[in-house]
């Protein structure tokens, strides 16, 4: 099972990198690029990332735990399948909501506050159409 995890891991890098490289054909990684101020700076970002996404997956994975220890283990169930619903609606909200904040973030990092602010609106309106339509079906 291990084999086949690094196995289609070091596939999608490769693949990922041919599509990188086909959308962005200058593209060069030396290690001259790498200062100790970029390292830093993209290290607390990736910690504070880490400890929010790991504070999300114990709150959101351990409900069953708690439903089996105060009610009931018939109770976990139900739970499972509304906990599967959830899981498929943030996926598709999540894949809707990655190009989003990339754009935002260019506007914010760019310094252009209002066309941000705009975009973040018009974003918002679009993500929760998304959002109601998969609700809804």
């Amino acid at each position: 099972m291990g084999v086949a995890a690094v196995t289609v891991g070091v596939i999608s890098l490769g693949f990922h990198w041919i599509l990188i490289k086909k959308a962005d054909p200058e593209l060069k990684v030396e290690a001259a690029h790498l200062t100790w101020v970029k390292t830093k700076e993209m290290l607390n970002y990736g910690f504070y990332s880490f400890v929010t996404n790991s504070g999300e997956m114990l709150r959101y994975y351990t409900d069953s735990i708690v439903i089996g220890r105060v009610l009931s283990v018939a109770l976990i169930t139900p739970f499972g399948i509304a906990t599967r619903l959830i899981d498929y609606f943030k996926t598709v909200s999540g894949g809707v909501s990655g190009p989003i904040m990339v754009r935002l973030s260019e506007l914010s990092g760019g310094g252009h506050e209002e066309s941000s602010r705009r975009e973040f609106l018009r974003f918002t309106r679009f993500s929760m159409l998304i959002c109601f339509f998969v609700a809804v079906s």
